[in-house]
């Protein structure tokens, strides 16, 4: 595995941003690793994956790119008075890493964890990619709670008067898959009028096989489009 440590000029936030970056090793010899965007949830960062999942082995195993941005404590929405998060992942991050390694032509997949999976749904939605949200959270970031949102204005800079973006008419093309506990997987579906999307049950796995089981949808829908595996371009 090629591990990069990386900063992200950001328009769209008006500072940098840090992402951790997984290759395989193959990218080192023209190989074209498909990216896949890891996302985390409230209150965490992106050592949320790297303390939980064996990033060299699934980097290898899957031939992929993976893309740990930090998101410092949000999860990766856009605020109205606030960083626009989700346009950085859009519009700043994901060109950037295009222009500055090879990678595949596709378009990238994206995992949300925990509410992560919000932004990983809004970000499916703005940009027509794949989606795979694990164990999401689709009631308690609409709530504010002081452990996850500590300025009230923050929270407002979100939700506030944004009702109309989670309307379930919005979502009606996103193509995705929910995995995890089954319960959160059944609130998230229709919270967003998600009914079209697979779930795969894994009721007490741990955060590496959730990843595994979201990784495996993300290849087979791309099977589905190109007729080639992730990464064999």
């Amino acid at each position: 595995m090629i591990f990069l440590q990386g900063w992200a000029h950001s328009p769209s936030l008006h500072f940098p941003a840090e992402y951790d970056l997984a290759l395989p090793r193959r990218a080192l010899t023209g190989g074209r690793p498909q990216m896949v965007l890891l996302l985390h949830g409230l209150g965490s960062g992106r050592e949320e994956w790297i303390h939980s999942v064996r990033l060299e082995t699934l980097t290898e195993e899957y031939g992929l790119a993976l893309v740990l941005p930090e998101g410092r404590r949000s999860c990766f929405l856009d605020m109205r008075e606030g960083p626009c998060w989700n346009a950085y992942l859009r519009e700043d991050l994901i060109p950037a890493l295009r222009r500055q390694l090879c990678l595949s032509d596709a378009p990238p997949a994206v995992i949300g964890l925990d509410s992560g999976a919000l932004g990983a749904l809004q970000l499916a939605s703005n940009a027509g990619l794949f989606c795979a949200a694990i164990d999401p959270d689709s009631k308690s970031p609409f709530v504010r709670q002081p452990s996850r949102w500590p300025l009230e204005t923050e929270w407002a800079g979100v939700f506030e008067g944004g009702e109309a973006d989670w309307r379930k008419e919005n979502f009606a093309d996103v193509r995705g898959v929910v995995v995890g506990e089954p319960q959160l997987a059944k609130d998230f579906r229709n919270a967003f009028g998600l009914e079209s999307w697979e779930e795969r049950p894994a009721p007490g796995a741990d955060l590496e096989q959730k990843l595994r089981l979201a990784l495996n949808a993300c290849r087979t829908a791309q099977l589905k489009e190109t007729g080639k595996p992730r990464g064999e371009e």
